[in-house]
């Protein structure tokens, strides 16, 4: 591959994945997909925590907020995206923050 093709591939990612950001914050946005989302997942909406369970949260390092919008990501993207291709190394880097793996 030479550098003309590989700079264009660059800008491709940089664009795909800014259109699926987009995608993604506008469907989390929904409430009638994050209510699909929990009929087929079983995983409830995210609420805030009380204050006890953010200090448990917070000392054992567990973070709610980040576990369910990446199993929302992994849920929304071959629904609505079509294809998984757009989580980058970048993106699984955050997932695996979150203890997800794509596909799981």
């Amino acid at each position: 591959m030479d550098e003309a093709q590989a700079e264009a591939d660059a800008g491709l990612d940089y664009v795909q994945t800014a259109a699926w950001s987009g995608l993604m914050e506008f469907l989390l946005g929904q409430d009638d997909v994050r209510a699909q989302f929990e009929r087929e997942t079983g995983v409830p909406t995210f609420r805030q925590p009380t204050r006890i369970e953010k200090l448990i949260d917070d000392a054992s390092g567990y973070d709610p907020a980040t576990k369910y919008i990446a199993r929302f990501l992994l849920w929304a993207t071959p629904l609505h995206w079509g294809d998984t291709t757009v989580i980058t190394p970048s993106i699984q880097a955050a997932l695996d923050r979150a203890h997800i793996q794509a596909g799981g």
